[in-house]
């Protein structure tokens, strides 16, 4: 069990996910330098009531660690990240310190990967479609280095880039075995399609 601050959004995140954020409160400030200074990540997790700014929401139990990757003062003054979601993390217990930062209790989630030759065959249009969403020049430049032969990454990937609700990114998150998360991929393609 790891003790990790978390920072809770209105977004989900995948492994290999890249996100920049504007940080402007003091609590996530303190929590950038010090993640900075320990050269260790943080946590990120979906909010399931309450909202991102002054505020100490209710969150998802399942979410991803972050480190941080880039950073840069932007024009209006304010600290810009850039980080990417490395795995996946189960919050088994959260506490609020004083300024509203949460800590969870954390455990790190592997998935089940069952994936074999069989399934990339199986599973070829889905790779398919994630190279024709990847042309997007938005996340061509953020996502040159996709491994098409992988059919986690391929199901992460469809997971964080289909236009679909939060909470159904949320389930895809918390599905544990690849080949699952593909067939629920595959349904959701089809519902978007009709």
């Amino acid at each position: 069990m790891t003790s990790l601050s978390l920072f809770p959004l209105h977004t989900v995140l995948f492994p290999g996910s890249v996100l920049q954020l504007k940080i402007f409160e003091q609590r996530y400030l303190d929590l950038v330098k010090t993640c900075m200074r320990n050269n260790h990540g943080f946590g990120v997790v979906l909010i399931n009531d309450g909202n991102e700014v002054n505020d100490t929401p209710t969150i998802h139990r399942i979410g991803t660690h972050v480190k941080i990757i880039d950073f840069e003062t932007l024009e209006n003054g304010l600290l810009g990240i850039t980080i990417k979601s490395t795995h996946k993390i189960l919050i088994l217990k959260t506490t609020a310190q004083h300024d509203g930062l949460l800590i969870g209790k954390t455990e790190t989630i592997t998935d089940g990967d069952d994936s074999t030759p069989e399934h990339l065959e199986r599973y070829q249009h889905l790779s398919e479609i994630l190279k024709t969403l990847v042309e997007h020049p938005l996340l061509k430049s953020q996502y040159s280095d996709i491994n098409y032969q992988s059919p986690s990454e391929i199901s992460y990937r469809l997971s964080e880039f289909l236009p679909t609700s939060n909470i159904n990114k949320q389930s895809l998150l918390e599905i544990s075995r690849v080949e699952d998360r593909l067939i629920q991929i595959e349904v959701l393609i089809e519902q978007l399609q009709m």
